[in-house]
């Protein structure tokens, strides 16, 4: 059977690992050994059986080895490289065995080696073993198998792709576990398959209850010290199990062990430099927070990520725009230190960036070139008539359908714009194009179309909107109490909102003014359905949107309350992001799953097939307990599609009740479930029955529901056109201007920093680590002048 063993190493663990590597050649004689040196030159060299194998020479492409090199530290690359060496041994070997560098092969392995067993594994204890507190409990932890020690033959190849993936997106690897990275993957792997399980091996922590004998063959002295032969290892210094003293058949090979590392060229652990995998090309260390900077990139961007030792490019890659005017790697230190957000309050904060002069770059957290440039002073407003419009623009939600049809007003009222793109706070699918106006805010009047709730962190990520702007506010909400958690009145001068009943729900709690926008609706190209075929009711949502809000099981329940044993009719539902809503998209998928007349899509669509999807139905069904204005709704009448809607809310405002169906309700309370509207507030409940009868109605009388569906589609035309859109908005804007205008006097000066020891639900922790903060910063302020 033609077996090869291997290793994985630094440079600085090669006596180790060759040592190992001799010791298993003199008891496999003619057999191979190889030696994975993760920071060696490239390429490979063979002597007397030993292959010494560098990057490129693993059988990983160099881009992947130094993407994994990046990801991963030199200790636990090591883990992460361990299923990659065994599946490229397999190519020429029939089996292939894994050994910790550590190890030292005291007899031959023939019994193991042989190919019978696909896996072969060695457990960390042989009896039960509870002992959690001794040096040995605490360094096992909770580990069934030895990672370091695996024996793989020809028919575990599946078992290492597996391995091989979950390394690749970073699932095998406990970044938290300095000491066996992968052993919480490697149990739950190894247990789903069969294996067999060594017995005649030994590591430092179970020597307590293994004896040395002819018999034994592998021991692993992780963590020895060659300089200290009198211990078994460094991690059993406190409450070990195992006492060299006490273990004669063990000592000698100790002895033996130790001279062999000392004639190889031991290195002491104090004296082992930095590995070139820790730094990047200029010296600047890799620290955790850059690689996992990296690996979440890497997880998440469609694109390549340059890796760590590609120089200017991972340096450019890092300091790129993320945060405001803050870089990646200094947003990812804002985010990783609550003791820094607590001081400085925003990440725009001056100080921030004078605290990354002065104790980042000494402390480490990132080198001076990190440091972003602080921000040029934001160019005053341009005395002007126009409109800085900012908003999820590009952005596959209603909010975005919004801006979208603020900007559509602006164009059509010929007021000039400079539109801003805001698409850091969206979870949905950016696939809209952007408009062809984006440009720098210029004007004194902004329009910040996005919740109530984001208005404040979209003002600081953009400052530039904001600062000696007359800012509105285009803010929506679902019920009938606007929330005090969405009062963000302060950051805005004026508030437009999208219905009477919002404004209602908005303006119960401001003195500011706050408007209604009507609304344009685009007229669309009627539907023109070819007669015969099941008559087709549709209803589109997203699940982000709230499922118990939008009430799609309400909607199947009326289908089937209208046509029990009918099958000339069918019901469409398309829905996006359940993926983010798992327990309320499996609801709708069991709902769906019963009847086979109603079919489930559950995808994005591009803007034809959405519109063909609307065209082919004969009916849109929206039973919401409340819309905020409506936009699916008001898609399908622009398009003449009849219409069945709850009769509350913002849809009742379009909704036309001689040539829709408005269905009755009555008032409950929201109850659990629907975040993020309180459980004591109120909304509609559909009538299920009412709604059944307009269903009914629809497909009993297709003629006269499609001629009820154009005149709702001229309705909505006459009332919800773009020139009165366009004319309100001029106005708007022009008082607006007026208003700039009269108080464009120098600004007050700022107010002071609050202080952060003082704040409302500050923990006690957090408080300690603000003031190291202010500490440090009072310290470095008595040193002399603040660097700006």
């Amino acid at each position: 059977m033609n077996a090869v063993a291997c290793t994985i190493t630094r440079e600085s663990g090669l006596p180790l690992a060759t040592v190992l590597a001799k010791s298993y050649l003199e008891h496999h004689p003619g057999s191979r050994f190889v030696i994975a040196v993760l920071d060696a030159e490239p390429g490979a060299r063979s002597e007397d059986g030993i292959t010494v194998l560098g990057p490129g020479a693993i059988g990983v492409p160099e881009d992947d080895y130094f993407g994994l090199a990046t990801a991963y530290p030199p200790e636990q690359l090591a883990e992460a490289l361990k299923p990659l060496l065994l599946r490229e041994l397999l190519l020429e070997a029939d089996v292939a065995v894994h050994l910790t560098s550590s190890s030292f092969v005291l007899a031959p392995m023939g019994d193991l080696l042989s190919g019978e067993h696909a896996l072969v594994v060695s457990p960390h204890f042989h009896q039960p073993f509870d002992d959690v507190k001794s040096d040995e409990g605490r360094l096992v932890g909770t580990g069934v198998f030895d990672p370091g020690f695996v024996v793989v033959s020809q028919s575990a190849v599946e078992f290492l792709d597996s391995w091989a993936e979950a390394v690749r997106t970073f699932h095998a690897i406990d970044l938290g576990r300095g000491i066996w990275a992968d052993q919480a993957w490697f149990d739950q792997a190894v247990s789903q398959r069969a294996h067999h399980v060594a017995k005649k091996t030994i590591g430092v922590w179970n020597a307590f209850e293994r004896e040395v004998g002819s018999d034994t063959q592998v021991i692993d002295f992780l963590g020895f010290d060659a300089t200290r032969p009198w211990l078994l290892s460094t991690h059993l210094n406190a409450r070990p199990r195992t006492l060299l003293s006490a273990q004669p058949g063990l000592a000698p090979v100790v002895v033996r062990y130790a001279a062999a590392l000392t004639e190889a060229g031991y290195i002491a652990p104090e004296d082992v430099a930095p590995s070139w995998l820790s730094e990047l090309s200029d010296g600047t260390a890799i620290t955790p927070l850059v690689r996992a900077i990296y690996r979440q990139a890497a997880a998440e961007e469609d694109e390549e990520v340059p890796h760590a030792f590609s120089g200017k490019a991972f340096r450019d890659w890092l300091t790129e725009p993320e945060l405001g005017t803050l870089n990646r790697w200094a947003a990812a230190i804002w985010r990783d230190r609550a003791d820094l957000r607590g001081y400085y309050n925003e990440s725009t904060n001056p100080g921030y960036l004078d605290w990354l002069r002065a104790f980042g770059v000494p402390g480490g957290d990132l080198p001076s070139w990190a440091i972003p440039t602080p921000p040029p002073p934001i160019a005053p407003a341009v005395d002007e008539f126009g409109v800085n419009l900012l908003g999820h623009l590009t952005a596959v939600l209603g909010v975005g359908e919004l801006g979208r049809s603020l900007h559509d007003a602006l164009a059509a009222a010929n007021v000039p714009t400079a539109s801003v793109i805001e698409d850091e706070f969206v979870v949905n699918e950016l696939g809209i194009d952007a408009p062809e106006d984006v440009s720098r805010p210029r004007f004194p009047v902004s329009v910040l179309c996005v919740n109530a709730d984001l208005t404040q962190a979209v003002l600081q990520a953009h400052p530039e909107v904001a600062e000696g702007r007359h800012k509105i506010g285009v803010w929506s909400w679902e019920l009938d109490e606007f929330p005090e958690a969405m009062h963000a009145y302060g950051s805005v001068d004026e508030i437009w909102t999208i219905s009477e009943f919002c404004r209602e729900a908005i303006a119960a709690h401001t003195d500011k003014p706050v408007k209604v926008f009507p609304i344009p609706v685009r007229s669309r190209e009627a539907a023109a359905k070819k007669p015969g075929g099941r008559t087709r009711f549709l209803f589109a949502m997203d699940f982000n949107s709230v499922f118990k809000r939008k009430n799609p099981l309400g909607t199947i329940e009326a289908f089937r309350r209208a046509f029990p044993g009918r099958d000339d009719v069918e019901l469409v539902l398309k829905v996006i992001n359940g993926k983010q809503h798992v327990p309320a998209a499996e609801r709708l998928r069991a709902a769906v799953a019963e009847d086979d007349r109603i079919t489930l899509i559950e995808k994005y669509l591009t803007a034809q097939e959405l519109h063909d999807l609307y065209a082919n139905s004969d009916c849109y069904v929206s039973l919401h307990r409340s819309e905020g204005f409506g936009f699916t709704v008001a898609e399908a009448m622009s398009m003449g599609i009849p219409v069945i809607s709850t009769d509350y809310s913002g849809t009742t405002e379009f909704v036309d009740p001689v040539n829709c169906w408005p269905v009755p309700y009555e008032i409950v309370e929201v109850g659990p479930d629907a975040a993020p509207y309180p459980s004591d507030a109120h909304w509609a409940e559909p009538d299920l029955d009412a709604a059944a009868q307009a269903m009914r109605e629809v497909a009993d009388d297709p003629a006269r529901a499609a001629e009820r569906g154009l005149a709702a589609r001229e309705h909505l035309r006459r009332t919800r056109g773009t020139e009165a859109a366009a004319e309100w908005i001029r106005d708007q804007v022009g008082e607006a201007l007026r208003t700039w205008r009269e108080r464009s006097q120098p600004a007050a000066p700022a107010a002071p920093e609050p202080d952060p020891a003082a704040g409302r639900g500050v923990t006690p922790v957090l408080r300690k680590a603000i003031l190291r903060v202010v500490s440090q910063v009072e310290r470095y302020r008595a040193s002399g002048p603040t660097v700006r």
